[in-house]
């Protein structure tokens, strides 16, 4: 069965980050040159955080909120959900919907090899199940039909 692992390394394990003191409109600047919906936030070679397209729908409605000047560490969110490189893409997409979450850290040996966001997963899991029907012999019953 595909794992967290599996889906990093066929995606690549490369994150985009920022550091925590960056400006948000920093960070805004490299998700949209990368098109991307999330940026990690880091300190020194750690992962501390996350800053999502979401955390920026949410800030604009300040009336005091300036992206120019604005600190990713005040807008992140710290808690992060990490995953060991080895789960099932299953138990991942029963996980991110239990926890209501959209992205993953995933850890191999203690440390971060690569983030999986929701839409990572879904292509993960219907990969997984595209291949278990083949493995069924489908074609058995698709001859019996015509």
């Amino acid at each position: 069965m595909k794992t967290a692992g599996d889906i990093v390394k066929a995606k690549g394990n490369h994150m985009e980050f920022v550091l925590s003191g960056d400006t948000l409109s920093n960070a805004l600047s490299i998700m949209v040159k990368k098109n991307i919906g999330s940026i990690v936030v880091m300190e020194s070679e750690n992962v501390v955080g996350i800053w999502t397209e979401r955390h920026l729908m949410k800030s604009i409605l300040n009336k005091e909120f300036n992206i120019e000047t604005a600190i990713v560490k005040d807008y992140m969110t710290k808690q992060i959900d990490i995953v060991d490189y080895k789960e099932p893409v299953y138990k991942l997409s029963d996980k991110m919907l239990g926890l209501y979450t959209r992205y993953f850290f995933v850890e191999k040996n203690k440390k971060i090899i690569g983030i999986l966001s929701s839409g990572d997963i879904i292509r993960g899991c219907l990969i997984e199940s595209k291949s278990e029907v083949k493995s069924l012999g489908w074609e058995y019953y698709e001859k019996r039909m015509h």
